[in-house]
């Protein structure tokens, strides 16, 4: 496993948002807070209504960290799958992280997804989850099959849900099957089984 900056792939952070001027501040801090480089972060708002928008750019402009950040706004609200293959396109990293704007990400959540990536040698790896309140309440563990990391043969096996905020999964998985059909309503399931 690559130890230093240098030899590991560039990694991108999507962080996805709409109307969750509630959660955006804790998702942010999440995003900034990782520890592993070199990592990119694309934050896309999808047209909020809210004051969503207006956080993300005051706490861009305040951001000292080492994590390359680019910033989007839809003029036009493109919808979850829209804005989440839209994302993509902007980012460049080999592998992609996705969170939403109400997903508090631990520091070392990349670093570990990664890690479970490079182990397993899977393009797509899903860990557990802390679920938490609207107050940020953590409420209990999200298993996945009991296990930190599985392929996606036993997601298929055991017809596990992909749970969109603890995937992780390369950019070549993403370019062999396109983006997601505008049609589907969550990109949760999709990810998984391709």
């Amino acid at each position: 496993m690559p130890d230093t900056p240098e030899d590991r792939p560039l990694i991108t952070f999507l962080l996805i948002c709409y109307n969750q001027e509630k959660y955006i501040r804790e998702a942010l801090e999440g995003a900034f807070s990782q520890t592993y480089s070199p990592l990119e972060i694309v934050i896309s708002d999808d047209a909020s209504t809210d004051g969503t928008w207006d956080i993300v750019k005051e706490m861009v402009e305040e951001y000292r960290g080492g994590h390359s950040v680019i910033m989007n706004r839809n003029v036009n609200n493109l919808g979850l799958i829209g804005n989440y293959n839209k994302s993509i396109r902007m980012s460049s990293g080999e592998v992609i992280v996705v969170a939403a704007g109400d997903d508090v990400s631990y520091g070392d959540r990349v670093e570990l997804l990664y890690n479970g990536m490079v182990s397993s040698g899977c393009d797509v790896v899903i860990s557990n989850a802390d679920t938490i309140d609207g107050e940020g309440k953590v409420l209990g563990e999200y298993l996945v099959n009991k296990k930190l990391y599985y392929n996606v043969c036993d997601y298929v096996k055991y017809w596990r849900s992909v749970f969109g905020a603890s995937v992780i999964f390369s950019r070549n998985m993403y370019d062999k099957f396109g983006p997601i059909d505008s049609n589907v309503t969550y990109e949760d399931r999709i990810i998984g089984f391709r």
